[in-house]
């Protein structure tokens, strides 16, 4: 009886694990991949650029379009706020903590001849 009673015991154990295994596995298969996305949705702006809420966000404002976008930049190399550029990129796919304008992934990006307004930080 004894022994019975651990093989009933031992096979629920080993079926739990087993059925643990495979929805780890189906969940990993439906998580997106780290696999880059084509780039679509081509967006181009121009403005001044401005620190965001949200710390490390940079927003620019594109008043001829009548735009806000809050950029991201895949270099260290990042415009200061206060300066003006202008952009290309692709909209961004996903959530970010930047609660301002449309997400853009800036492509390239130059200084613009344009005047923004001064600071006050």
């Amino acid at each position: 009886m004894r022994l019975r009673s651990m093989a009933m015991t031992w096979l629920s154990f080993s079926s739990t694990i087993l059925l643990l295994a495979l929805a780890a596995s189906a969940q990993r298969q439906q998580e997106p991949g780290n696999r880059e996305k084509p780039q679509t949705g081509a967006v181009s702006g121009s403005g001044c650029v401005e620190r965001g809420v949200e710390l490390g966000c940079l927003v620019l404002n594109d008043l001829e379009q009548g735009k806000t976008y809050n950029l991201f930049f895949r270099t260290e190399k990042k415009p200061r706020p206060g300066g003006a550029i202008s952009f290309t990129g692709f909209r961004h796919d996903g959530p970010t903590a930047c609660m301002q304008g449309m997400p853009v992934n800036v492509t390239k990006w130059a200084p613009a001849k344009m005047k923004c307004p001064k600071r006050d930080d």
